[in-house]
């Protein structure tokens, strides 16, 4: 075995200290070990966040690093025991079937009534498993769950087909996601997802990269029980607004945007607080980084999750061990840190693949009301700040106003991080029904006491510490 580093040419080269030693190896993989730094500085220090290896059996000494193979792994994600199941456990598929997928079709869209037990009564889902079609796993993109809502309509609401049509439009409440190299995910035996009870639908969405056309069924198992367990559990959004209040400048190489869920909302959380057991991270292809800190009485206690080395098109959900506790009255402070240097106009805050965004999916129990608690820069401060610049048209859109500014220098920049760092928020803090709670404009973000240095790793090179 050999290790190595990408030169600027993306040409693999065989470096001079080799610091991974070959384990074991068979037709099945092979299993090596490295320390966490080894003071080359070619080698990156391995961390908690997403690390790409790359790897290939060819024996010459370079090989272009577009042509070789490549996984995506979390090195250090605990290892959970699967949650025992209860006894009277019923398993739902939900998948393709049979489907061709031509090389222009990149997604397609199931949309599944529940079967008659779930119609009947609230039952518990505790484990969502993948089920992928053998030779499909590298053109499937990603597979994501949501919850449909159709309102009063007695028309069956079941579709498969594209999902540009417009019954997908009303399935938006995001349950699940999943991207090759990700395990199955059981909820904590304390809390099971509320599934059923009514007529509703759940629907299936699928993205291929596929260059040919291909056979598939994939999609994911659920399994629910009947038998509840001890607490609902929910799913909480946090971070920055999608809206285009917020951008990124263009040719910057690290713009942080931070997102808060303040106190104002926190406050409106169950009186013991909540218990968070998973987290899923998401910007859109812009992100390299990732976190979202815990504040309680002005000082940061630790992070819900942190990827260091965020990689936008690798959807899963990160399984907490231990489970992190949240009270109420706490501050969740989420920062997305971007690279936009190679893009020449600036990029809008917004659900499009060519806009951004900044969330952190977390799945928490007991179950409350809120579903979203997450902050954009205040209105009426973004205006004054467009005033001061000589833009005051209160005829044109933020937008508008955002795009009026031709050269993006060093200075404006700056101004703009600034309006960022010091402006009052605009908070959203909104129900499962959609109901956004008043009170939320104009609010000053907490005061966060100065935050100490973190020690530094003992095992850490000074050398590497420094750069």
């Amino acid at each position: 075995m050999k290790d190595g580093y990408v030169d600027i040419s993306k040409s693999l080269i065989t470096d001079t200290q080799q610091d991974c030693e070959l384990i074991s190896s068979d037709q099945n993989g092979f299993s090596f070990k490295r320390k966490w730094t080894t003071c080359d500085p070619r080698d990156i220090v391995l961390s908690k966040g997403t690390t790409n290896i790359y790897f290939a059996s060819d024996e010459s000494e370079t090989s272009n690093i577009n042509e070789i193979n490549s996984h995506k792994a979390k090195l250090f994600s605990p290892n959970i025991p699967p949650t025992q199941l209860e006894a009277d456990i019923i398993t739902l598929p939900i998948t393709a079937v049979n489907l061709t997928v031509s090389a222009d079709k990149k997604q397609w869209c199931l949309i599944k009534k529940f079967d008659e037990n779930l119609r009947k009564a609230k039952n518990h889902l505790v484990r969502i498993e993948p089920l992928l079609t053998v030779g499909n796993e590298k053109v499937i993109q990603q597979m994501e769950l949501y919850y449909c809502n159709f309102g009063d309509s007695k028309d069956s609401m079941e579709y498969n087909g594209t999902c540009q049509n417009e019954k997908p439009k009303n399935c938006s409440k995001s349950i699940f996601v999943w991207s090759l190299g990700a395990s199955p995910f059981d909820f904590p035996k304390e809390a099971g997802f509320p599934i059923g009870g009514s007529d509703g639908y759940i629907m299936l969405k699928i993205q291929y990269v596929n260059q040919n056309p291909i056979n598939d069924s994939s999609g994911f198992n659920l399994y629910y029980t009947p038998t509840l367990r001890s607490n609902d559990a929910g799913i909480l959004e946090l971070g920055i607004s999608p809206s285009t209040a917020n951008i990124i400048p263009p040719k910057q190489t690290s713009f942080a945007l931070n997102g808060f869920c303040l106190p104002e909302c926190s406050s409106k959380f169950p009186e013991n607080g909540i218990t968070i057991f998973g987290s899923r991270l998401h910007t859109h292809s812009l992100g390299k980084l990732v976190r979202t800190s815990i504040y309680r009485n002005g000082k940061r206690i630790g992070n819900l999750n942190f990827d260091p080395d965020f990689v936008y098109n690798w959807h899963i959900v990160d399984s907490l061990e231990p489970q992190i506790s949240v009270e109420k009255n706490d501050m969740l402070m989420t920062t997305c840190i971007y690279n936009s240097d190679k893009r020449d106009k600036i990029t809008f805050g917004g659900d499009e693949p060519t806009d951004e965004m900044c969330s952190n999916i977390v799945y928490y129990y007991p179950a409350m009301d809120i579903t979203i608690c997450r902050s954009s820069i205040d209105d009426n401060a973004l205006q004054n700040w467009f005033a001061k610049k000589g833009n005051p048209d209160a005829a044109k859109t933020v937008k508008e106003k955002y795009e009026s500014f031709t050269e993006w220098n060093e200075s404006l920049t700056d101004d703009l991080k600034e309006l960022y760092s010091t402006s009052p928020l605009k908070a959203e803090c909104i129900s499962q029904s959609g109901v956004a709670f008043d009170g939320m404009q104009n609010l000053k973000k907490p005061f966060i006491s100065k935050i100490s240095e973190e020690s530094r790793i003992k095992y850490e090179c000074p050398s590497i510490d420094d750069l």
